[in-house]
């Protein structure tokens, strides 16, 4: 028995360049797109190369994503908007990476009633 190859798409937001560390750099275009091999399968990190400055950037990388991860190094307008991007787009698994001693708790109120509330924490391990 043969098994298929699979791929899974992230979006790796709030944080320009940070997918770089986690995969070899490929397409770059309104989207960058870091590719992981292992085997058959592939993990394609998307991140929103011209983001916050063209909004369609983090759309279409939302879009295309199966699940996310959502770099904090602060709570602003960027943030908010990738929060509801998140969420409208139904990207229901994910992981929230903390930075500059933010806390879940500031992170709980603004993600209540959203499909964001069962991603998980991670410290921020480069």
């Amino acid at each position: 028995m043969t098994r298929s190859m699979g791929n899974l798409n992230v979006a790796a937001v709030g944080a320009l360049g940070y997918a770089k560390e986690l995969g070899k750099k490929g397409t770059v275009s309104d989207i960058t797109i870091y590719d992981i091999k292992k085997g058959q399968d592939t993990v394609s990190i998307l991140e929103p190369a011209k983001y916050p400055d063209r909004i369609n950037s983090l759309y279409f990388c939302v879009n295309l994503a199966e699940m996310a991860i959502v770099v904090v190094d602060e709570i602003n307008a960027a943030f908010g908007e990738t929060l509801l991007m998140l969420d409208c787009a139904n990207v229901k698994r994910g992981v929230f990476i903390l930075r500059d001693y933010l806390t879940p708790d500031r992170i709980a109120p603004l993600i209540k009633d959203t499909v964001l509330t069962n991603y998980s924490y991670m410290p921020d391990d480069p």
